[in-house]
């Protein structure tokens, strides 16, 4: 490959994730969005009952 950056393409891609907890329940979402199309994935996990509360 040549130091020519004519062949490369800048692509913007713009992810949001948001996670919230409650009761013990956390869940993840992400949300992709590119060229006009949103693609969303959520994560779900809950508190190992031998885990710590944690303050924020």
């Amino acid at each position: 490959m040549c130091g020519d950056q004519s062949d490369h393409v800048l692509q913007h891609w713009t992810v949001d994730i948001s996670i919230d907890e409650h009761e013990g329940l956390t869940r993840a979402k992400a949300r992709l969005r590119w060229r006009e199309k949103e693609l969303v994935g959520v994560g779900l996990a809950r508190l190992n009952p031998a885990d710590r509360n944690v303050p924020e």
